[in-house]
């Protein structure tokens, strides 16, 4: 009786050890689901204002924004990304003779609320401004966030965008901004790395992540669990359901190879992408890099906290760039 009761349990576990790939494979699945699958309905609301309590003490503000840059004049355009999906921008167009401002939003984000801020500051100094929905967000197709890895591709295809409408206008010369928040951030660094078109004259960060690496190990720190071990978790379910690496979204790598001035913008208050992250960016490219932090302020909410300081430093670092040109 007793040979057979340890038959018993000897099977059980068998069968136990035989469903464990099915077990750690839904584990992962649920990871991705949670962490990169899009989008989410949610998201493409503009006044969906996030919940934590920085968020919400300005809400009000917010939504006034968002509000008034709803109601400026823009017309869709839409190209072709490197793996075949259907990507879609906002194009306002103040003047042909003007600089062309690209702007990329943040994870799970929306542009409208994203650039609520910066988007006016650019078109109020007369500027042109594309704000394009990211990769599985908006009217863009694609059901994956990459944290860059394929962002940073898709941006590089809307400068030639910028680049190839320059041309249609009469102005090949025609100088090319890239600005980011958050994720966007992160994305249009890593994009202004690679190969990129002679116009572009400068970058504006606003909050970015040095590397997904580094987010995902700074999150997984912040909430008390092991930091490599996250990181390899999260890697994996990204690349086996959502078929990017993680790894080849590194924007410090990225920052030692750029040609053209950039501005980093943070909050010292930022409990999502800590400063630090983008002190790293910095410090891989001291002479160009330059970076203002801003005390008091969230994730992304340096606008918020301080608008006149935040204006000063867009109008005069922009203005900047365009002298570099000309001279």
């Amino acid at each position: 009786m007793k040979a057979r009761t340890n038959k018993k349990h000897g099977s059980a576990w068998l069968r136990a050890l035989a469903g464990l790939p099915g077990a750690v494979g839904l584990g992962l699945w649920a990871l991705y689901k949670a962490a990169f699958h899009s989008p989410n309905k949610v998201q493409d609301d503009p006044f969906n204002i996030p919940s934590g309590e920085q968020y919400q003490a300005e809400r009000e503000r917010m939504k006034n924004m968002i509000a008034r840059l709803l109601k400026e004049p823009w017309e869709p355009v839409y190209i072709e990304s490197f793996d075949g999906l259907k990507l879609h921008g906002q194009f306002y167009l103040r003047d042909p003779k003007a600089p062309l401002a690209i702007g990329c939003h943040g994870y799970r984000g929306n542009p409208a609320r994203d650039f609520s801020g910066g988007a006016m500051i650019a078109l109020d100094m007369g500027m042109n401004l594309l704000l394009i929905d990211e990769r599985a967000h908006g009217k863009s197709e694609g059901h994956t966030i990459t944290l860059g890895a394929k962002e940073q591709k898709d941006i590089a295809r809307w400068l030639q965008w910028g680049e190839d409408w320059a041309k249609e206008v009469g102005d090949p010369g025609k100088p090319i901004f890239l600005y980011g928040v958050s994720m966007g951030a992160a994305s249009v660094l890593m994009a202004a790395g690679g190969e990129v078109p002679k116009t572009l004259a400068g970058v504006i960060a606003d909050s970015p992540y040095s590397s997904a690496k580094d987010i995902v190990m700074q999150l997984a720190k912040d909430a008390h669990l092991p930091r490599k071990p996250v990181f390899w978790i999260v890697w994996l379910a990204e690349k086996l359901f959502g078929g990017a690496d993680l790894r080849e979204a590194d924007a410090v790598k990225a920052a030692a190879q750029i040609k053209v001035p950039v501005m980093i913008l943070h909050g010292l208050e930022d409990h999502f992408v800590h400063d630090s992250l983008s002190a790293k960016i910095q410090a891989a490219n001291p002479e160009l890099i330059r970076r203002y932090t801003f005390e008091g302020a969230g994730h992304g909410l340096s606008f918020i906290v301080d608008e006149p300081r935040y204006r000063r430093l867009t109008e005069a670092f922009t203005k900047e760039c365009l002298e570099r040109i000309d001279h």
